[in-house]
């Protein structure tokens, strides 16, 4: 598999041809951050979080770990933080093809991990004391697995990604009649439907006059990065 660093700090893996997709749904900590940078005029802070306590990496359970990740936005709002990282919605189709090339994957997070100690120059956690993966230089990366990248890696994903390596839990559980992942019929600028993926093979069409302004207490989302 071949591994970029966003713009958010958070990885991201080839699905097609130049498109990545997050490994993981975007997390609060990620949504916290381009609120506090970019305080778009429909931010209401306390209603954007007011369905998501917040847990540390390390308090992930298999019980909890859905609310490390941002739920309860509408497709606008997901919309607006794709642009701001430089992304956008994934299509349906693009949701299936990136599931079942990668995203259903049992080791993506054991990978993406290696991916990210190899960009640190060691093997390994157990030799890589984790504040030496985050000093690098912000700047703009480029999109290979052998790149010298300088985009900087946001360190409570990667503890994420630990826990969930250590606790087993696999991306598939993320969207297991869990997490749903606000896609598009079309990628734009005409939308088309809307709709909630909880796996390949099972979506949600989000319904109503103001489906693009539809809160979903279950509905996340990712982003391709083009």
């Amino acid at each position: 598999m071949e591994f970029i660093i966003d713009a958010s700090g958070a990885p991201a893996v080839k699905f097609s041809e130049g498109k990545y997709i997050q490994i993981l749904p975007v997390t609060r900590y990620q949504f916290e951050r381009f609120i506090w940078k970019r305080m778009p005029a429909w931010c209401d802070y306390e209603k954007a979080f007011e369905e998501s306590g917040r847990i540390s990496p390390d308090e992930v359970t298999e019980e909890n770990f859905a609310s490390a990740f941002m739920t309860n936005v509408n497709f606008d709002e997901a919309l607006e933080f794709s642009q701001w990282l430089g992304g956008r919605l994934p299509t349906v189709r693009e949701w299936d093809i990136a599931y079942d090339v990668v995203l259903c994957k049992g080791d993506l997070f054991r990978d993406a991990l290696d991916y990210i100690y190899h960009r640190a120059g060691q093997k390994s956690k157990q030799t890589t004391p984790i504040s030496s993966l985050f000093g690098v230089n912000k700047g703009r990366h480029k999109r290979t697995h052998e790149s010298t990248e300088n985009t900087r890696i946001d360190r409570r994903i990667v503890k994420l990604l630990e826990e969930f390596v250590r606790q087993g839990i696999k991306r598939a559980d993320l969207n297991d009649a869990v997490i749903g992942e606000l896609v598009s019929e079309y990628p734009g600028p005409h939308y088309g439907r809307i709709y909630l993926k909880y796996t390949n093979k099972n979506q949600a069409l989000v319904t109503g006059n103001q489906a693009r302004k539809t809160r979903n207490r279950d509905a996340g989302f990712c982003v391709v990065v083009v």
